[in-house]
């Protein structure tokens, strides 16, 4: 059995748990709590649902890395049609007015609009995020290309009571993942993500963080996840899978 401060986020040592009447002391605030027996036995028991398509996961040296690119919700792949629809046509635009010898104004601005929405496609198609979680840190780093609005992060793992998914307020089908703190407020870690995406990063940080004494138990997202997801051999077979060495 593991424990860990609900106050701080540190591991509790065997000595300072009291398995009669359930309460542990924190070695390194001195908080004392209660905590659940049942709910630390069902970790035990928790179905690990089968990786979403395109969502990398690696273990190594203490640390978990979850990386993705191009999996996007739907809000994001209406942005990348559109995105791609405008640069083509700016783009036909900017070559006809400079063959058309059209006057400098509109030519630079459309030339402008091109150059843009060619950026913004090429954030879109070549952006990796990468999720790294250790037991000091949760770093959220995206790239290559510069992006201002970037969900590029850096949490403090021992401030982090869980990780969850919920829906987007703007589009059901579009799902974030978020950091609840120990003081009840919450971080956006990654956002517009399918439900099988969003729901399964968010089990597997919860689980390796072990921040809550409960662990991610939606046994019906846990399900949808296992029905959206397709097969999982796209890892490279060197880097054993979060789920392999949890079960080896």
């Amino acid at each position: 059995m593991e424990l860990k401060c609900r106050n701080c986020g540190a591991p509790i040592p065997a000595e300072n748990i009291n398995i009669q009447e359930m309460l542990a002391v924190c070695p390194a605030c001195n908080h004392v709590f209660e905590f659940d027996r049942g709910a630390v036995a069902r970790k035990t028991k928790h179905r690990i649902p089968k990786r979403p398509a395109r969502l990398h996961v690696y273990e190594e040296d203490d640390q978990l890395e979850l990386s993705y690119r191009l999996v996007f919700g739907a809000g994001p792949t209406f942005g990348l049609v559109m995105c791609s629809i405008g640069a083509v046509v700016s783009s036909i635009l900017f070559v006809g007015a400079i063959r058309g010898d059209e006057p400098p104004g509109p030519v630079l601005l459309i030339g402008a609009l091109a150059c843009v929405l060619g950026y913004m496609l090429a954030v879109f198609v070549s952006t990796t995020t990468r999720i790294i979680a250790d037991e000091d840190s949760l770093e959220v780093i995206s790239g290559p290309i510069p992006f201002p609005n970037s969900d590029d992060k850096r949490l403090n793992s021992h401030e982090i009571a869980r990780v969850y998914a919920e829906p987007s307020m703007t589009s059901w089908a579009d799902h974030h993942v978020y950091a609840e703190l120990h003081d009840s407020s919450r971080i956006t870690l990654v956002t517009s993500l399918p439900y099988a995406h969003a729901h399964y990063i968010a089990l597997m940080l919860q689980n390796y963080l072990h921040s809550a004494d409960e662990e991610y138990e939606d046994e019906e997202a846990a399900d949808m996840i296992d029905s959206d997801a397709e097969s999982a051999d796209d890892s490279p077979a060197a880097v054993p899978t979060y789920r392999e060495r949890r079960s080896g």
